[in-house]
């Protein structure tokens, strides 16, 4: 039994990466911190809260970025392929 592929998943997949580069866009290039608990939780680790909060949507963006991108490319790939069975 074949299990048909669509390409809702593929979608759904592009569609989450997009809101993450937006949220990671949004705390990378934030004038100021966006968060007030930052202000006392980041001298420890000898980061400004800004600074901290660009770490974090950056790391967020690069991960994140990645995974969907691998993610996508899964999902197209076998998209394609079923399609291309069908054809056959």
């Amino acid at each position: 039994m074949m299990r048909r592929c669509g390409g809702g998943g593929l979608l759904s997949a592009f569609g989450t990466s997009v809101h993450l580069a937006i949220l990671a866009a949004l705390l990378i290039f934030a004038p100021q911190p966006l968060f007030v608990y930052h202000l006392e939780t980041t001298a420890p680790w000898g980061l400004s809260a800004l600074a901290d909060q660009q770490l974090g949507g950056l790391i967020m963006g690069v991960v994140g970025a990645a995974v969907y991108v691998a993610i996508n490319l899964y999902a197209l790939a076998r998209w394609l392929m079923v399609a291309e069975r069908q054809r056959l």
